[in-house]
Order: structure tokens, then sequence, then C-alpha cells
């Protein structure tokens, strides 16, 4: 107390406390538009955040269910089970082994090993992921990125001189945007730092007359935090739009100002290239190893059907996500969900509509309707609109129909900003309402006859017109009740009430989808019995303990639904494990041709090939096999539950197998033990798999890592005491961390040089 009272008898003459007050005063209204976004980001995720339904994906996928409660609603609660099987578990994992000192590199828990922070989907090295660590770190990660998301949604429209009023509804607009709502895979992950990369490009160019202006480094900050988010197809696709934004800004900026703008963007790119030297490293040194699946050019003509158009602005107008896919025989419904990458609210979409006519830079309001339109001419795949983007290097490898959402949400969100502005300000004239108006309409329209044209393939399901009508008188609702409150209300009261329309649009329909979240409760007894017995073995799953829960759970499972993933492995599971199976889909489960042999008749056909690679027990659903036929494979039920049994294979081999003369004295871990040998000629072969990045060191001595069977590792072993220790760091890593420092080093010198400067502006402030 008595510090308090003398800081507080000196406050007038403490320059600390001073250049505090002064900041706080100065931020005083972003600090206020930090926490309003922050409340609607709670009350869009309160049915999680009460805790009605929980969104841990483990319950739902993890395979252990034993009992759940229906959903409220029909449907699932996302597009993308992948935040579960890899965002989850693998990210999981990731945060474990930090907290433990350790770098996340490799996965002993997946396959016979993968690389984690190479893998990406982990966001191995985010410090966002440092949340999994906790119970249901899933959904504190994700509000922590909305919240990200929509406070630079609200700083970039600030920054180019929106009022806060509309600047602050946009932000909780993209705060709770569609992708958002329906993507919570990794691919959720770098959408946060679109609108932070597009702020700090306004503070770089707001900040030219200054020698030490730090705009450049919120691009690199941005830039990095795409990049280790996890997802490289969302932060490549987004970037495409800072890039437009950024030529934009350059040709109208004064030209005597125009190459130190250019100079500060190129600092902030090549900054936050350096500062995510670590994951791209491992990222590109997995590749020239990695199975990367359909991500060739197989994307270049990848479109979505017109189905999908009404979709994307009346979110539900086909029922919540996937609820009627099984009405539909033709597949077409099923396709357009697995496809469809989120949505703008349609009060979004009149509001943007608006914002065309509206008083803001004539130049910037084409740039947002120029991009909205070419990329969703993309997306639905028109020629001319292909070949333009298909030039772009990348893009025909990404998934561009899906995950080119975010960007277009965006720029409909910046679009309605304009709008709601010109509504607040009645500075939208009456002919301008009608233009915009007629538009609305026959846009709206158009996707009715499309959704109409398409609604028959799901006739049979229950209240589906009374749910596509829903959704249209939804539409139609909201926009006569913007239009006629910018009529008759009011100028003071119509931000309040269109405010109040825009809200309950967005967060109903972010809201929507958790109520497809059921109550479930898991039985963790069967992992539970595997750690207790499994030790450096494995386990072959046909459904429970689903892939890749083993490295949830930290047990060892050889299955592994991921990408990219392994060449060499890969080709292993089709050669001689199963070869009706796609190996990033090794599963236990998913069949290439359903008419040909299960995962089952695959698994006792190759079970040597399970034993050699260590695999110790089988895990099925209760009652999947049949009794006699387990014998007669010579597998033996050593546990049961509700929902799962485990069967022990006979005379599966060690994870550490060693030749004849040597014998394994201790196991420290999977890689580290102690061998004797007793001749000068013997050899150890270690099940994990063989791929550039590990090395050996044999009683501190480096060692050369041979293969074996052209999948696993061998060293020698010479006579005596064999100290062996296996280590893994992503190739040139050594080059990754050197640039970093680099960086970092850039980074601190600048901030070093603005923050002398800043105090010694501020002090002579206050002192005046």
């Amino acid at each position: 107390m008595g510090c308090v009272k003398i800081l507080e008898m000196n406050k007038k003459h403490n320059k600390l406390y001073s250049i505090i007050k002064y900041y706080f005063l100065k931020n005083k209204y972003n600090l206020a538009a930090l926490a309003i976004v922050t409340f609607f980001i709670l009350i869009g995720n309160i049915i999680y955040v009460s805790g009605f339904r929980d969104p841990n994906p483990s319950l739902q996928l993890s395979g252990l269910a034993v009992e759940a409660q229906p959903r409220l609603i029909e449907g699932i609660d996302t597009l993308d089970p992948n935040n579960g099987f890899t965002s989850q578990s693998l990210g999981n994992l990731a945060a474990d082994t930090i907290l433990k000192g350790d770098m996340p590199y490799w996965n002993h828990y997946e396959g016979i090993g993968m690389p984690l922070a190479g893998e990406m989907q982990s966001a191995a090295l985010s410090p966002f992921t440092l949340l999994l660590h906790f119970e249901n770190g899933l959904l504190m990660a994700h509000m922590l990125l909305e919240i990200v998301a929509g406070f630079f949604t609200y700083l970039f429209l600030r920054r180019i001189g929106l009022g806060w009023r509309a600047s602050l509804l946009g932000g909780v607009i993209y705060s709770l945007n569609g992708t958002f709502a329906w993507l919570t895979n990794a691919a959720f992950n770098p959408i946060a730092f679109l609108p932070m990369l597009m702020y700090g490009i306004e503070v770089t160019k707001g900040g030219l007359k200054e020698k030490w202006n730090l705009g450049w480094f919120v691009i690199a900050l941005a830039i990095a935090l795409s990049l280790y988010a996890g997802f490289p197809e969302t932060a490549f696709l987004n970037s495409l739009l800072a890039c437009v934004w950024a030529l934009l800004r350059l040709v109208q900026t004064e030209a005597s100002f125009r190459l130190r703008f250019f100079k500060r963007l190129l600092l902030g790119g090549l900054v936050g290239l350096l500062l995510a030297s670590p994951i791209l490293i491992a990222f590109l040194g997995f590749l020239p190893d990695a199975n990367i699946g359909g991500h060739g050019d197989a994307f270049a003509h990848a479109a979505l059907k017109p189905i999908s158009a009404p979709a994307h602005f009346m979110p539900y107008i086909y029922g919540p996500l996937a609820a009627f896919s099984e009405y539909d025989k033709t597949g077409t419904l099923a396709s357009h969900w697995g496809n469809i990458g989120g949505y703008i609210a349609i009060s979004v979409v009149v509001l943007a509509f608006i914002g065309l006519f509206s008083k803001v830079n004539k130049t910037w309001k084409t740039v947002f309707l120029v991009w909205i339109v070419i990329t969703f001419m993309k997306v639905f795949g028109f020629g001319i609109a292909e070949l333009f983007w298909n030039l772009v290097p990348t893009v025909e490898n990404a998934a561009f129909y899906r995950y080119i959402t975010p960007s277009i949400s965006f720029a409909f969100t910046v679009l309605a900003a304009f709008g709601l502005q010109g509504l607040i300000t009645k500075q939208i004239t009456g002919k301008a309402i009608l233009k915009s108006s007629i538009l609305f309409l026959v846009f709206i329209i158009t996707n009715v006859l499309i959704a109409k044209n398409n609604i028959g393939i799901i006739a049979t399901a229950p209240n589906y017109k009374y749910i596509a009508i829903a959704s249209v008188l939804w539409s139609l609702a909201a926009f006569f009740i913007i239009i006629i409150t910018y009529i008759i209300v009011k100028k003071k009261y119509i931000f309040i009430v269109i405010s109040l329309v825009v809200l309950a649009d967005v967060l109903i329909m972010f809201s929507i989808p958790q109520l497809s979240t059921p109550t479930v409760k898991i039985d963790e007894a069967p992992v539970e019995f595997l750690k207790d017995r499994i030790g450096n073995s494995r386990f072959y799953t046909l459904s429970p303990i689903a892939p890749n829960y083993g490295s949830y759970y930290e047990v060892a499972s050889i299955n592994q639904n991921d990408l990219p993933v392994s060449k060499r492995y890969s080709e292993f599971i089709n050669n001689k494990l199963d070869t009706n199976t796609d190996p990033i889909l090794f599963i236990g489960y998913y069949r290439k041709d359903p008419k040909g042999p299960s995962a089952y008749d695959e698994f006792t056909r190759n079970i040597n090939n399970y034993k050699y690679l260590g695999v110790k027990y089988l895990v099925t659903m209760h009652k999947q096999l049949d009794v006699t036929d387990a014998k007669r494979n010579s597998l033996i039920k050593i546990f049961e539950s509700k929902g799962v049994d485990i069967y022990e294979i006979p005379n599966a081999s060690n994870y550490f197998d060693v030749s004849d003369g040597c014998d394994i004295k201790e196991v420290y871990s999977r890689d580290e033990l102690v061998i004797s040998c007793d001749v000068s000629s013997g050899h150890l072969v270690r099940k994990n798999l063989w791929i550039a990045g590990w090395s050996a060191a044999n009683n501190n001595t480096e060692t050369e890592i041979k293969i074996e069977n052209d999948i696993v590792q061998k060293v020698d072993l010479t006579e005596g005491n064999n100290v062996i220790k296996f280590s893994y760091t992503p190739r040139y890593m050594a080059s990754g961390y050197i640039l970093f420092i680099v960086g970092v080093g850039i980074a601190i010198v600048y901030v070093f040089m603005k923050y002398q400067k800043v105090i010694t502006k501020k002090s002579t402030i206050i002192k005046k």
C-alpha cells in the first residue's frame, strides 16, 4: 500500500505513469472496441461457453462414444472432421511436447512415425496451439483467433477512415464469419491474420513520413503467424487479396513516397518469411519425401456446382449442415457440403450492395467488388476466370473453391461497413438506395431460382420446403428492415436498429451448427488398457481410437489420417498392408472399392507385415469380428467393453530388434536404449520410418542410419556396450534457426529505434 501511495503522490512527475496514461487515453476507444468484439464472440459461442453443449471433437470423433443424446437439430457441427483428426489430436501432442521442453518435430504415435511440425496441420509451432494442452483448448484457441480477426478488422476500417460505429460492427461481422462457423479444422487458423495483414499495410502507408514507422512489422507478424497457423492454402489465398490491396495503395501513394512504401512492404514480407523460417523449413524439408494427395494440378479446374451458389448467402436453404444429404440419391448435396468453404450472412450482403453506392473512395469499392466477382467466377468454374487464376503460381495446386471464402467474406465485410457508414451518416441518396435495392432483389431472385431448380433432390426430406422458404423470407426481411429503417427512422437511431438486425442475423447463422453438437460420453478404458500394456509396440484399429487419436492419447497406432504423409510409407501401405485403401485415409474402414476386400480381410492376408512393424494389438468395435474367424487367425481377445474389443496378435516383432549376439539391456524411450553385444558385427533394426532428418549416435559418436526393407531404420553395433541415441530434426533446420534469428534481430533494431523516438516525443508532449 505504501508503494501505491508513493506512486500516487508522485504521479505528476512519474514519466512511466504519464506515458501509460497517455497511451491509455489515446487508445480508449480501441480498448472498448476490443471488449465489445470479445463480448459478441462470447455470445456467438454461448452454447459452448455455457457448457450446454461440449465442442470437444474427441467426444464425437475418437470412436470411443458409448452414450449419446440426440442433437437439438439434425446435421453436423462442422464440415471437416479434421478439427479432431488433425487439429486437436496432433495439436494437442505438439502442445504437450513443447510444454515438456522438447521441439514438436516428430510424432511417434502416427503410422510408423511421422513429421509433426512438417505435417503443418498440427500448427505445431503456433503460439495459439499451446492452448490445446487444456481441456477444450481448441475452442479457446478458436475464440482467441476470432477476437484477433474482429479487432484487426475494426482497426483496418478505422485506419481507412470509417467511423467507429461502422468499423466496430464490421469487426464483429468478420469475427463471426461463415468460415469460422463451418470449418473448424486447421483451415480456420490463418483467417484471423488477413485483417492484421491489411491493417499492417495501412499503418505502413500512413507512416511514410516517419523514419521508424513500424507498420512493416505488423505485416511481418501477420505473415509469420499465418504460416505458423498450419494451413498454407488459406494463408496463401488470403495473401493474394492483401497483395492486391498493397499494389493499389502503392499506386495511390504520392510519387515521392512510393519507393519508401515499396521498401517497407518488401521489408515486412521478408521479415515475415524470416520469422516463419522454422515452420517453412520443416514443411519444405518434408515435401520431397511426402505424398501430397490431390495437391498436384488436380485442383486447376475443380469448381463448385451451381447448387452451392445460394448457400453462400442463404446458408441453410438446404437444411442444417449435411442434415439432408442422405435424402439425395445423386450425391450432389453431399458434394456441396464437402466442398463449400463458408457463407456470407445476408444482412452483410444487403449492406455491401448499399456500400457500392456510398461516398467512400470509388477505387476501393471497385477493387473489393472485382475481387468478389472474379473469385466467385473461379469458384464456380467460369473458363475465363480459371484461365486467369491458374496463371498465378500454385493456385492450381490449391482447393481454391473452398479456401478462398475467407477473403471473399472480408471483401463483403468492408463493403458492408462502407454501406453502414453511408446509412448512419445519411450520405446515401434515395436514388442510390433504389439502385442497390434493385440489384439486391435481382441477386436474391437469381439465387432463389437456382435453389428451386436444385432443391428437388431432397424432396423426401422432412420440412425441406419450410426451411427453404424460411431462408428466403429471412433474407427479404433483413433487406426490407434495413431499407425501411433508413427511410423512416431518425438518424441517431439508425445505427442501433441496423446493428440489431445484423447482429441477430450474424449470431443466429453462426450458432446454428452448434445446435447440431450431440451430448456424448466416451469410454477411455480401452485407451488406458493399451497404455498399460503396449510399451513401444503399436495397434491397428478398424474404427475405435480413430486415427489420429493414438497421437492424442500418446499410444502408437499404425493407422494414419493426414496430409501430407510419407511417400515411402504410403507405398508400403498399398503394397504390403492394404491394397484397397488410400494411404492418406489408412483409417481401418475406408475402401477404395466398396466391393473389394475389407480392411479386416487385408489385415489377415498381410498379418505378417503388420507383425513386422510391431503391431501387437487389433482394436475393433465390440462384436465386430466373428469369434471363430478371429481364432482361426490366432487373434486372442484380451479386452472388451461396451463399444470396443481388443485382440492380441501373437509373435509381433519388437520396436527394437537386435541381431544374434546382442542383447537389449535398457530402453529409455523410443529414441534411446543400451545394447550389449558379444560380436563386432551386430545391428539394430528400429521399426521407425526411415526419412531424411534422422541421425543416430553410438556412444556419442555419430553412426549411419541404414534402411531396412525399404521402410525402417537400421544401425550397426560394435562389440561391448552400445548407448544408442536417435534424434530427428527437419533437414536444413539450422538454416531455419539462423534465418529466424536474423528476422528477430531486424525487428529488435527497428522496434528499439522506434521506441527511443516515441519516448522522446511523448516525454516532450507531457512536459508541455
